[in-house]
């Protein structure tokens, strides 16, 4: 840890959709950390919108952003670094609703960013699967992986899919500048991508993840696939036009690791 990092500012941001149950229950943990919560409702069904108000009314910790319809995970997070930013946050720790993603990790991440020596940096989870997990989510990532590696001259992506890191929210907002910007799931591998092109520093750290029996999930195998594959694709025609900086960031990296 330096001075300066100090007098950074972090928030949880949460993009919610129908998963208020299952946020309910962490919801103490994630008070116990010491920071806010951003949580961002997209267009979740009535019984959801009700619990999500009674989390937000338990504490003045907790901002609730409610959308009346589904816009997408992409716009939920837009809508949470805008929030970020005119609030002068420096860091918004982003933390899927599912409960799939162990709390326990939230410290080694906060202290990795902490001892940075500037705000150019995002911390990356890669998961840690016990035996639930389904095959093909574990095997389908290791192709976005490579995708994103070809994108990004970055031969070590350890992951481009989890939903738990903490994005620099100048750098990121800076990202949501562009109008083709990802709106739904594609969004996570998305940022990272463009936050590589960007020259920001990443660092990978662990996360324990869990599929509970019982736990739901807006993963869709066919449609998902389709929309990732597209995304990879638009990235890949746009790193030509972007490789000289592309090409400056990665051999930056390879020199000074």
């Amino acid at each position: 840890m330096n001075s300066a990092s100090d007098a950074w500012t972090y928030c949880f941001l949460i993009p919610v959709y129908n998963h208020a149950a299952l946020l309910e229950h962490t919801i103490p943990r994630f008070l116990s950390f010491g920071i806010p919560l951003i949580i961002v409702d997209d267009g979740s069904n009535e019984e959801n919108k009700a619990i999500l108000k009674r989390i937000a009314d338990s504490s003045s910790d907790i901002v609730l952003i409610s959308n009346s319809k589904n816009n997408g995970k992409g716009v939920a997070i837009k809508q949470g670094i805008a929030y970020c930013k005119q609030h002068a946050i420096d860091f918004a720790f982003q933390v899927d609703a599912d409960n799939q993603h162990s709390l326990a990790a939230v410290p080694a991440f906060m202290s990795r960013s902490r001892a940075q020596k500037n705000k150019k940096h995002s911390i990356i989870g890669y998961p840690v699967y016990d035996s639930t997990v389904p095959s093909i989510r574990r095997d389908g990532r290791k192709v976005s992986n490579f995708f994103v590696s070809i994108t990004t001259l970055i031969p070590d992506v350890r992951d481009s899919l989890c939903g738990f890191r903490i994005y620099p929210v100048a750098e990121t907002w800076k990202i949501y500048r562009n109008p083709l910007i990802s709106k739904r799931m594609p969004i996570d591998m998305e940022l990272l991508t463009r936050l590589y092109w960007r020259g920001v520093s990443i660092i990978y750290l662990p996360v324990d993840v869990t599929y509970p029996e019982n736990g739901s999930s807006h993963y869709k195998a066919f449609r998902d696939t389709v929309i990732l594959s597209a995304k990879h694709a638009f990235l890949c025609c746009e790193m030509f036009f972007r490789f000289p900086v592309i090409f400056f960031y990665a051999l930056k990296r390879r020199l000074h690791p």
